[in-house]
């Protein structure tokens, strides 16, 4: 006897897999067709009364969801096997547009499930559990849970490997906001943001934050990346679905000193190390940070190139862009 867990956000590809693959074996337990929670416990206790394995086709979100179905489960003798749907934000967002009637949920449903997710643990409960993707041509890809599958996943299912190509080249810096970045998103139970649902907040602008950027989904050009010049490797990040932040530093006296002069060694190192001993990871209590927004462009009075209305500053009743104010136009 099986116990099934899909776990995903909508439109990753969960009812679909589990038409494939479970509809003669396992009863199909959803709250998108049976509307109540109460019909739900109805149906899982009718299962594990007739030994009937069973398949549960939702979100399953939180580990307390996932907890409710899986705890009476498990007592009744029912190996639980989890799948986690990998999907980026983005994409989800895309297909669930194409749904019909009351398949489709709002955009703003969507991004709420995604801040919500705490991805799965074998510490769970889990008998089993396997990550999944769909292939983009109507299958899946599906291969074992592994530890570190949860930090690849709130990167996008961008690898290391991969952001080293997005970098340019492989270095310690890189490899340092890699840790850093992927111990934030693990702290926060966040995914990868599609848009500015994550904020982070870093001092310095070295090598690691293209890591940060990569993993968690945060940049200058949709304003959910502020630079603070401090000169530390020290990332914040900040979760507006649940209004979480954590503080992430770095703790560069523990690496060995005979790693010092070499490169390639010091960044297997950080990667490999155990994070108390590199970093320092705390909840903060901090001020939502305003959503980006547009500003209106206005042409400097000098160079007549346009700049933004608010980075204007008025020399001699003209209105200026800064370099022009300050005379280091190129111009």
């Amino acid at each position: 006897m099986t116990g099934i867990m899909l776990i995903g956000i909508p439109a990753a590809g969960k009812s679909t897999f589990c038409r494939l693959n479970f509809f003669e074996s396992h009863v199909r337990i959803s709250l998108d067709m049976l509307r109540t929670r109460h019909r739900e416990r109805l149906l899982l206790q009718a299962c594990i009364d007739a030994r009937q394995s069973f398949v549960v086709d939702d979100t399953n979100a939180t580990r307390e969801v996932r907890r409710r179905f899986m705890e009476p489960a498990r007592a009744a003798g029912f190996r639980i096997i989890g799948y986690y749907f990998s999907s980026r934000l983005e994409e989800a967002l895309k297909l669930n547009r194409q749904r019909q009637g009351r398949e489709r949920i709002p955009d703003g449903g969507v991004r709420g499930i995604a801040g919500r997710l705490e991805l799965p643990s074998l510490d769970e409960g889990f008998d089993e559990l396997w990550y999944v993707r769909m292939d983009g041509s109507g299958g899946f890809e599906v291969r074992e849970w592994e530890p570190g599958s949860d930090s690849a996943d709130r990167g996008g299912c961008m690898k290391y490997e991969d952001i080293v190509r997005f970098h340019g080249h492989d270095c310690p810096g890189l490899a340092i906001g890699y840790r850093m970045a992927a111990a934030a998103m693990e702290a926060l139970k966040a995914m990868r943001a599609g848009d500015e649902e994550i904020v982070a907040i870093v001092e310095n602008d070295a090598c690691g934050v293209d890591a940060l950027q990569c993993i968690s989904g945060c940049t200058f050009g949709k304003g959910n990346l502020v630079f603070r010049d401090y000169g530390k490797q020290v990332y914040t990040l900040f979760n507006r679905a649940d209004g979480r932040g954590v503080r992430v530093v770095y703790r560069g006296e523990g690496i060995p000193a005979e790693l010092s002069g070499d490169r390639a060694a010091r960044t297997a190192f950080i990667l490999g190390a155990p994070t108390e001993l590199i970093l320092s990871i705390t909840e903060v209590t901090i001020a939502e940070p305003e959503r980006a927004q547009s500003r209106p462009s206005v042409l400097c009075a000098w160079c007549g190139e346009e700049v933004m209305e608010t980075r204007l500053r008025e020399v001699a009743g003209e209105r200026l862009c800064i370099p022009c104010a300050e005379g280091k136009t190129a111009h």
